[in-house]
């Protein structure tokens, strides 16, 4: 669970194109036992122009710590959809 979200910029050379619509990318996480990410990786059909953005924001981010099965504090790797808007 996130305990800090950052949204991502939208990305200015995206508004200078005049690219309209909803653009989705899946970013997967990987964080530590304290909770903060140690590599993020955008899914490849996320356009180019939004990694940037989308990266400063991720390691931003901080989360609680995963804890296993046995109630131990553990490294953990998800995966989470963002929704890029310009109307």
């Amino acid at each position: 669970e996130a305990k800090r979200r950052v949204p991502p910029k939208f990305p200015k050379a995206v508004y200078a194109i005049g690219t309209k619509g909803d653009v989705r990318c899946t970013v997967h996480f990987y964080i530590d036992i304290k909770g903060i990410p140690t590599k993020v990786v955008i899914d490849k059909k996320c356009p180019i122009a939004y990694h940037k953005s989308i990266e400063e924001a991720a390691y931003k981010w901080r989360f609680y710590p995963y804890k296993n099965e046995q109630g131990e504090k553990a490294e953990a790797h998800f995966q989470l959809g963002l929704t890029f808007r310009l109307k």
